[in-house]
């Protein structure tokens, strides 16, 4: 989702940078895994390089990777997430550099309640009664 500029402080690019790259030394805090890192997550969430999946026996390949989607290489962009969430407390025990999907376990609760929200008013709009209590 793109990041929606007015809900975060003006100077946001140069704090994301400073948690990023000085903080974090270019690594997501959670996993480890560095900023610009190619590579992709087998079946566990384990991220592999590229030199090392171009490295492995096909056999090794089959188990870490059990369908040929789950093999996609994908570029490591570090985000910077707040753990409370409120975009606007840029304290810095609040703030974490995160991997694309370290940021995504983070939020995954919240994507998943704003996904059923959003379904919901589409269902009212389109006239249809909801058969279970809202929240």
């Amino acid at each position: 989702m793109p990041i929606r500029r007015e809900e975060y402080d003006p100077d946001w690019e140069a704090i994301s940078d400073r948690i990023r790259f000085e903080r974090a030394e270019g690594k997501c805090e959670a996993c480890g895994v560095a900023h610009g890192a190619v590579g992709a997550r087998d079946a566990n969430g384990q991220w592999h390089d590229k030199a090392d999946i171009d490295a492995m026996a096909p056999a090794a390949l089959g188990e870490l990777y059990p369908d040929l989607v789950s093999r996609k290489l994908i570029t490591i962009c570090l985000t910077v997430g707040h753990h409370d969430r409120d975009t606007k407390n840029n304290s810095e025990w609040n703030l974490f550099a995160w991997c694309q999907a370290c940021h995504l376990a983070h939020d995954r609760h919240d994507n998943w309640q704003r996904r059923r929200r959003n379904q919901q008013q589409r269902q009212r709009a389109a006239g249809q009664k909801m058969l279970l209590k809202e929240t």
